[in-house]
């Protein structure tokens, strides 16, 4: 299905060395050892706060398919609750159950939420990043004149997207974005554009309703 790669990938969800080029880098694993402690900063970062209120780009592109394509979306994250919308998909989470409302086919899948890749939580994607993937330091950038560290997370086993590249500000460890690659060149990045933190967000958020999704099939996955 169409939907399963942003569903793999959106929640993607939501996350510093210094002086890093001044060191030596001699001994082996240091820019691994290095990506790995700036993704665990990034979700020490985000879980540091009681809640965060997220305006996104998602971003799809493929340069040999003549793909390119852009639309805004927003997360509101509370502990291990979430509500995510973008396009046609919006995913609501109240810790437990997951309803996954997939406008564009007319379908809500509901599921629990231990059954499902978890990366719609963005502080469980970084989780997984360091339980099931290979991290590395790549390289430092400047971003709206401001320094971000480039870390490559390579799963384990096989999945989905082959890489992911995780761009962390060295300032404050918070996200500047995520990006997915997959294995016909195609990529989809989440930029985080506007981080609000510790807002007060209605506790109906993380709430489903029906009655706000009439003429919608609900399929019970649990």
């Amino acid at each position: 299905m169409k939907s399963s790669k942003y569903i793999i990938f959106i929640l993607a969800l939501i996350t510093s060395i210094t002086s890093l080029y001044a060191q030596p880098h001699e001994r082996t694993g240091y820019f691994e050892e290095q990506g790995e402690k700036l993704i665990k900063k990034a979700g020490d970062k985000i879980k540091s706060y009681t809640s965060l209120e997220i305006d996104f780009t998602y971003i799809q592109e493929n340069t040999s398919q003549d793909i390119y394509k852009t639309s805004p979306g927003k997360i509101y994250l509370q502990g291990n609750k979430y509500n995510i919308a973008f396009n046609d998909y919006e995913y609501i989470s109240d810790g437990e159950i997951v309803w996954a409302c997939l406008k564009d086919v007319g379908e809500i899948h509901v599921s629990y939420a231990d059954d499902i890749d978890q990366s719609m939580n963005p502080v469980q994607l970084l989780e997984d990043f360091q339980n099931h993937y290979r991290a590395k330091l790549i390289r430092q950038e400047n971003i709206l004149d401001k320094v971000v560290n480039l870390v490559d997370a390579i799963p384990n086993q096989p999945r989905s997207f082959f890489k992911y590249r995780i761009a962390i500000f060295e300032e404050d460890n918070m996200l500047s974005y995520i990006k997915a690659y997959d294995r016909h060149g195609g990529t989809y990045k989440i930029r985080f554009d506007e981080v609000n933190k510790n807002t007060a967000i209605p506790g109906e958020k993380f709430v489903f309703n029906e009655d706000s999704y009439p003429d919608m099939d609900i399929i019970d996955l649990r």
